[in-house]
């Protein structure tokens, strides 16, 4: 329904804007200029509308292009999978800090355990065959799901 609300509503306003032009020209002729160009001019504020109807259409194909290209809209399960795989990497790279105040006796920053989460996540990603999603995006997601674990 939602993916269906874009197109539809620039169809509507394109629809509104070509009642309003035919119902608001004056299709008699004014008494000074002859039938033809009074003919023409109404012809051109409606060719004109007709193109911006054209053209509105082709703007809603291009955003839903773009949606679909850059992946606006995840689907729930897609959402879900994603979530579980950067949990699982944020575990990763909490075990990896563990692990190194045990050994080094110093413990990871926070840029560290977000690139250990990064590698054990895009490793997964790459061994699945996902490419939905781009590097930086992945480092967006963890670095936002490490900041709201660092909070809590």
């Amino acid at each position: 329904m939602r993916k269906y609300l874009l197109p539809c509503v620039l169809t509507l306003l394109a629809v509104l804007c070509f009642v309003s032009a035919a119902f608001g020209a004056d299709p008699t002729p004014v008494p000074q200029e002859p039938l033809i160009v009074s003919f023409l001019a109404y012809a051109i504020k409606v060719l004109g509308v007709a193109i911006g109807v054209v053209v509105t259409w082709l703007l809603s194909l291009l955003a839903s292009y773009l949606k679909k290209k850059y992946n606006w809209n995840l689907s729930t399960s897609e959402q879900a999978w994603l979530s579980d795989q950067i949990d699982h990497g944020i575990n990763y790279a909490e075990e990896q800090g563990r692990k190194a105040i045990k050994n080094k006796a110093t413990s990871l920053t926070m840029n560290e355990k977000a690139e250990h989460a990064f590698s054990f996540v895009w490793s997964l990603l790459e061994a699945k065959g996902v490419q939905s999603w781009t590097q930086d995006q992945i480092k967006k997601f963890i670095e936002s799901r490490l900041h709201v674990t660092r909070v809590a």
